[in-house]
């Protein structure tokens, strides 16, 4: 089976480049710095999940994420906030965004490996359950082979 792919955007050159390299252990990786260039990556391949930081240029993570969450075309991607801090301000951002988890930095890297294979291996099940029921035992939905196409 292909590594699945992550899509990472982050406007810190230097914690960006940090998280793909040790991401790209288990992972094919994709990353930004700007919201905008990243929702029209992840409209063409249909990315296995999204890290985003909460700040970027271009739109917010939490804007990026709400996109995502609330189109039929993305709404099955599983996606990541990362953020410093959350307030109450944030907190509130954080519901209307629709993500999947909030993480807050420093986090701890093999657990942020861990929560992402779980989230890979949910949406997959769901997405192959789903289309199992609609469409038959023999229908795909692993996730596999599907990049730069829409979803069935």
């Amino acid at each position: 089976m292909d590594r699945p792919l992550v899509i990472l955007a982050d406007n810190d050159k230097g914690f960006k480049d940090y998280l793909e390299k040790r991401l790209s252990e288990c992972f094919v990786v994709r990353s930004f710095d700007d919201g905008q260039e990243a929702l029209e990556v992840i409209c063409e391949e249909y990315p296995d999940l999204v890290i985003c930081d909460i700040m970027l240029k271009g739109m917010s993570g939490e804007e990026l994420s709400s996109k995502l969450k609330t189109s039929r075309d993305t709404s099955f991607i599983p996606v990541i906030l990362m953020g410093a801090h959350i307030d109450v301000k944030r907190r509130e951002k954080r519901c209307s965004s629709q993500a999947d988890l909030f993480v807050c930095k420093p986090f701890n890297l093999e657990d942020l490996k861990v929560e992402i294979s779980i989230l890979i291996n949910n949406s997959r099940f769901l997405r192959k359950t789903f289309l199992q029921k609609v469409f038959g035992p023999r229908a795909r939905g692993s996730g596999a082979g599907r990049r730069s196409r829409r979803p069935r």
